[in-house]
Order: C-alpha cells, then sequence, then structure tokens
C-alpha cells in the first residue's frame, strides 16, 4: 500500500500541482516562500557583490511583486491555492511596497 499514489501525467501540468497540493497542503505556500527567498536573497546578494551595499526594501518589494504573481497564477487553478494565502501575499507585498518608498535611498542624504 502507498503513501502517495502517483498522478496521471496525462491530464496536464495542473492536475499533477493539483493532486500534490491535496496531499501536501503545504506544498504551495512552500513554493512562494522558495520563490520570495530566491529573489530577495540572490538579488540583494548580487547587489552587494557589484556596488558593495544592498537595497532592501527594493529587493523585498521585487520579491513580492514576483511571489504575488505567481500567486494569482495558481489561483487560476481550483484547489491549488486558497484566497487566504493570496490575500496574505498581496498584503506582504503592499507593505513591502510602503516600506521601499518610506525607505532613504543610497544617494539621499
Amino acid at each position: 500500500m502507498a503513501i502517495y499514489n502517483e498522478v496521471n501525467l496525462t491530464g496536464g501540468m495542473d492536475t499533477a500541482l493539483t493532486s500534490t497540493a491535496s496531499s501536501v497542503a503545504a506544498f504551495p505556500i512552500m513554493i512562494l516562500v522558495f520563490i520570495y527567498c530566491s529573489v530577495l536573497i540572490g538579488g540583494a546578494t548580487s547587489q552587494k557583490n557589484k556596488s558593495g551595499n544592498a537595497d532592501f526594501p527594493m529587493w523585498a518589494t521585487l520579491a513580492g511583486v514576483a511571489t504575488t504573481m505567481v500567486a494569482l497564477i495558481m489561483g487560476l487553478i481550483p484547489g491549488l491555492i486558497n484566497l487566504a494565502t493570496t490575500s496574505i501575499v498581496i498584503a506582504l507585498t503592499i507593505m513591502a511596497g510602503f516600506w521601499y518608498f518610506l525607505s532613504k535611498g543610497r544617494y539621499e542624504q
């Protein structure tokens, strides 16, 4: 007896994602966290290596926008992500945007 039944992939990629999300409830959330952390850490590290400092509010906003776009696309597939998760992602993006627009830039005194 198998713990996880393999998915019939002839239905497309959305079938595989939906069935995996129904078996593992944290799967869509962990995808979003992975995307956010990859953009934030990768962008800030790359900027710090090139210019000597990193603009974390800008990278947090860019990571939030990228995560929001993926969450909205995931919301098109029924059963993959719920409204509460999407609204939390959007709220975090808005807060990161406020942080970015209220922060002092590198060239401001």
